[in-house]
């Protein structure tokens, strides 16, 4: 049932506005409330798209409005945001009220508006939310515009102010993410949509802060809004699948955007134009163990609709699964037409189309392409009866390339192609046929050369304009003198690993590739560094003791009138009123606790629990190289907003490199990533979910990093006085090691006076006689009557066993870094100690997943590992004259067959009847010593 109205004076009597406004207060007119959408709106009909019910309108008064506020069935009241806000509020007393789908009652709500103005005059008003509870929105599903009367009967408005006419439904106010959503938030999965889409205008504030550029376009899996920061209403829009995106930053362009990054782009250059309609289409389907795939295509209505997809964007299995299409106008003004929406079977046959044929003279590549993703095989032989086999590819795909090889010159060949959808429905071409060209003796491109490196190993990485085999010579030297790594793989792309190699080297290296017609092509001689063995880059600190840490901090005070304090569990540092703290052109002056650093790749993590309030109240962090180079990362306030800010300090002439209005609010978190030259700030206010702020190339020599409080004043104004709250400083890498930073209690404190060990024994406060880190008071746990706790057990090539004095527990403590170990598994090469854990690099140098160490033929593929002589070496080793079995007949072979000449079994141990006597008169004769002559010239 409708829960009762009350009439105006009962409504303005609760304490509203946080107590504001009461009886006594109603002298005049309160302001004008006007629901959008009216006072009798249904939601859940037909269905639930997202998590909200927004109920939309604006509030306005000639005295200006003071507040708004709303309840929910006669419950508690809360504030509402005033517009504009940057975001979803556009103008001036617009306000947006998100309920929560699960906070309605089915049947009747009542939700009652307050405001004030700025005299204390009060209006009210009420809206009645109807809530079909029950109902999964239909699919497929359809809008014709001409024939709707109320918005809300076909769709769900999220945001703005929308017309409505028989060509469809525009944005009246053009703004940031206008949008109205369709389809069920949990039943909709799979689907495609179909809708016109007219462009009129841009609006040019659409390229400032937050919004960033213009676009209109689609969402896909949308589930609604999310938090983030203190905003209301909340503007965060992840999770969702994907969109397909026509953006105005950079130029003009389709794109396609997931939920964390663009998957596509459009780079023809193709722009759309004004006033023209365009269809849209777009599709997202599930693809079994792999994730999503959406795909898109936009063309001027009138024209025949293309046969494939403009883009196409992959999700992986993180994907979100289910949700609603939500159709918006950023900053945009446009028409959206009749909308259709089908669903998505795996039931239809995939359509090929695109075919192409590209023969050379021992090979042939077949290309096409589908319209789902599909997997692809192609049967080929010299007639249409394919006697020789078929070639596929496993993976799911829209785009398709297969490679026919070993292939006679100036033969004509069948082929037929055929796709399968995932669940068994799949659709062939007819016979196609082509004719190889003449033989072939240009020698194959090696390009797009890479070299990956590693302390200890390199991946080294090139392609081939034509189907090769490789081999990759190294050494310290450009003769290659330590060996070589084998690619036997016939294909474009190739990798070879190298390991055993020497951390902060310099080798070279060359790569030979050899074609189907045994032509040779190198790369010359190439290079790469390992790198070396890093140092440590910071010292954490959760300023969990009474006094800091001056064996890792130096407390720097340019003007000396600033402060710092420990204060349970946390440093606060202060700068007084009055006076300047600035760090900018005149110098740096704010007082600051700094650490040595090393010059490497690293990631610094604070959280500050002091929210700046006041303008130009800072803190941050500093990385230095000396006293006029450095960057600068701070939160500060400025012009009623907390900013996020990075400057570079090059030979004492400072550079802002951003500097972004962020979410109010505390603690929040700094995270600081320098990798070579570049820095990235983000920020989060849980530890959890960071944004960036801002990234820059700058190159210095790091010699030090901490944190620093500042100030600075403002036409006039003095700057005002500051205490940051620092709770922690940190390496990233210890937190992904599991520490867990800012907690205190969660450290060592054995003698329970609140005071972890470590800080007692360095503080003080507690003897540390046998200087084992405990205070003589807990006793020592490693002596158990009177003998020392034996944890030998746990002694190896890469770690020592020790007794931790604070459990008297053995713990395997880390040694002999990068020392050579075996980790006892015959597929790992380079086997070195890390991290207290032996670790080779997984070795299988002919791809046939039989690593080398249990691979009876390692040079060469053979799964099957077949040995149809028994000598413990696979058929394709088997090669003649090669004894040592390595794919080739060199000086090795000689050596072997020099022992075996003349005689069968003149050495037991070399299987000389099989592998040298060629001639089979089972006799090694000078018969096969021509033979042997003839191949090892070759």
């Amino acid at each position: 049932m409708v829960p009762s109205r009350s009439p105006w004076l009962r409504l303005v009597g609760p304490a509203m506005l946080a107590g504001v406004l009461c009886i006594g207060q109603v002298r005049g007119q309160g302001p004008t409330i006007d629901v959008w959408h009216g006072p009798d709106q249904t939601f859940g009909s037909p269905g639930v798209p997202q998590r909200w019910v927004n109920i939309l309108g604006n509030a306005s008064d000639p005295d200006g409005v003071a507040g708004l506020s709303y309840r929910l069935n006669n419950g508690e009241i809360r504030p509402l945001s005033l517009g504009p806000d940057t975001r979803r509020l556009l103008l001036p007393g617009d306000f947006n009220i998100d309920v929560d789908y699960a906070d309605l009652l089915p049947g009747p709500n009542e939700i009652e508006i307050f405001a004030m103005d700025v005299n204390s005059n009060g209006s009210a008003t009420a809206v009645t939310v109807n809530y079909a509870a029950g109902n999964t929105w239909p699919l497929p599903y359809g809008v014709d515009w001409s024939n709707v009367q109320q918005l809300s009967d076909a769709v769900q408005i999220v945001d703005g102010k929308w017309g409505l006419s028989s060509n469809g439904v525009r944005p009246i106010e053009v703004g940031y993410d206008r949008g109205f959503v369709v389809g069920d938030r949990y039943a909709w999965t799979d689907y495609e949509i179909l809708l016109p889409i007219t462009i009129h205008s841009i609006d040019p504030l659409g390229y400032l802060w937050p919004s960033v550029s213009p676009g209109v376009g689609i969402m896909f899996r949308w589930q609604g809004h999310t938090k983030w920061g203190d905003w209301q209403p909340w503007i965060f829009w992840r999770p969702n699948g994907a969109s397909a995106w026509y953006d105005y930053i950079g130029g003009p362009h389709l794109e396609m955007q997931g939920d964390t990054s663009v998957i596509a782009i459009d780079t023809s250059g193709r722009t759309l134009d004004y006033d023209t309609p365009y269809y849209w289409k777009v599709r997202v389907e599930t693809v079994p163990d792999t994730g999503s795939v959406y795909c898109m295509k936009v063309w001027e209505v009138g024209t025949a609709e293309p046969v494939g997809w403009d883009l196409t964007g992959w999700q992986g299995l993180d994907d979100v699964p289910c949700g609603s299409i939500l159709v918006l106008a950023h900053h945009v003004d446009a028409t959206f037409g009749n909308i259709a929406v089908a669903p998505v079977s795996g039931a239809d046959p995939p359509v090929l189309y695109n075919v192409v044929l590209e023969p050379h003279a021992n090979w042939a590549t077949v290309r096409w392409t589908t319209d789902v993703p599909t997997h692809g095989s192609v049967a080929y032989g010299g007639t249409a009866a394919y006697e020789l086999g078929v070639v596929s590819d496993p993976a799911l795909a829209l785009d398709h390339s297969l490679t026919l090889m070993g292939l006679d010159p100036q033969s004509t060949y069948h082929v037929q192609i055929t796709s399968e959808r995932p669940g068994g429905v799949a659709a062939s071409t007819g016979d196609l046929v082509f004719e190889t060209l003449p033989p072939d003796t240009t020698p194959p491109a090696v390009g797009a050369i890479a070299a990956a490196t590693d302390k200890f190993s390199a991946v080294v990485t090139w392609t081939t304009d034509e189907p090769t085999t490789g081999v990759v010579t190294y050494g310290l030297t450009s003769a290659h003198e330590i060996g070589s790594v084998v690619d036997g793989v016939t294909g474009f792309a190739h990798s070879v690993t190298i390991t055993g190699l020497s951390a902060d080297t310099l080798y070279h290296f060359e790569i030979v590739a050899q074609d189907q017609a045994g032509n040779p092509g190198a790369s010359g001689n190439r290079a790469f560094e390992t790198l070396p063995v890093p140092l440590p880059n910071v010292v954490s600190d959760e300023f969990c003791c009474v006094s800091l840490d001056t064996e890792v901090w130096t407390f720097i005070n340019p003007r000396g009138d600033g402060s710092y304090a420990m204060t349970g569990g946390r440093i606060a540092m202060s700068v007084p009123e009055g006076v300047s703290h600035d760090v900018w052109a005149e110098g740096n002056f704010a007082p600051r606790i700094m650490q040595p650093a090393a010059d490497t790749d690293f990631e610094i993590q604070a959280r500050f629990d002091s929210p700046v309030t006041t303008r130009y109240q800072m803190q941050g962090i500093l990385v230095e190289q000396d006293a006029d180079n450095y960057v600068r990362f701070d939160i500060h306030y400025a012009t009623g907003t907390t900013r996020a800010f990075g400057s570079t300090m090059i030979n004492g002439e400072p550079v802002a490199r951003f500097n972004v209005a962020i979410p109010d609010g505390s603690p929040v978190f700094m995270q600081i990533e320098r990798t070579g030259d570049t820095w990235t700030y983000r920020y989060s206010y849980d530890g959890a979910l960071w944004e960036t702020a801002g990234s820059f190339s700058k190159a210095i020599t790091v010699t030090s990093a901490g944190v620093f409080v500042g100030n600075q004043g403002f036409a006039g104004q003095p700057p005002p006085a500051f205490t940051t709250l620092v709770d922690y400083f940190y390496s990233v890498s210890d937190i992904l090691a599991g520490a867990v930073p800012g907690d205190c209690a969660a450290l060592f404190d054995c003698n329970t006076n609140g005071v972890p060990d470590f800080c007692d024994v360095r503080d003080g406060t507690s003897a540390d006689a046998d200087s084992n880190g405990v205070p003589d008071e807990c006793g020592d746990l490693c002596m158990v009557n009177g003998e020392p706790v034996d944890c030998s057990h746990l002694d190896s090539d890469c770690t020592l066993g020790i007794c931790d004095p604070h459990t008297g527990q053995c713990i395997a403590q880390p040694v002999n870094e990068a020392g050579l170990c075996d980790d006892g598994d015959p597929c790992t090469l380079g086997d070195h100690c890390a991290a207290g854990r032996c670790r080779g690099t997984y070795s299988d140098a002919d791809n046939d997943g039989r690593c080398d160490g249990e691979d009876n033929c390692p040079t060469a593929w053979n799964p099957d590992q077949a040995d149809a002589d028994g000598d413990d070496f696979g058929d394709a080793c088997d090669g003649p004259f090669d004894a040592d079995h390595d794919g080739d007949v060199d000086d090795e072979d000689h050596v072997h067959f020099e022992s075996c000449l003349g005689g069968p079994g003149t050495a037991a141990s070399l299987p000389c009847l099989d592998v040298h006597d060629q001639d089979e008169d089972d006799d090694v004769d000078l018969l096969d010593w021509a033979e042997f002559q003839t191949l090892f010239d070759s």
